[in-house]
């Protein structure tokens, strides 16, 4: 979800602009970002703007993304913030 959206259909890709929102309801995560660009080749989503991910346990800020495109994975560039370790975690 967004405010507008471009494709390019030589590359396969959209870019979604503006209030942009993308949800994992299984996972109970959901993604923020002004900016998302979907390669639908690569089967991705990403962006270099600010983004915010709410999960059921955190609040986590970075800058600059990329996630499989039903964001069962992801991974922040630059992340921002303070994360939570589980100290029970095997080594």
């Amino acid at each position: 979800e967004g405010d507008s959206a471009i494709f390019v259909q030589k590359v396969q890709i959209w870019t979604m602009v503006g209030n942009v929102e993308v949800k994992n309801v299984e996972e109970h995560q959901k993604l923020n970002t002004e900016v998302l660009n979907w390669n639908q080749k690569l089967k991705e989503i990403y962006t270099n703007e600010n983004v915010k991910i709410t999960t059921a346990k955190e609040l986590l800020y970075g800058v600059g993304m990329r996630a499989k495109d039903d964001f069962s994975q992801y991974k922040i560039a630059k992340p921002t913030g303070v994360f939570s370790v589980d100290s029970e975690s095997p080594k």
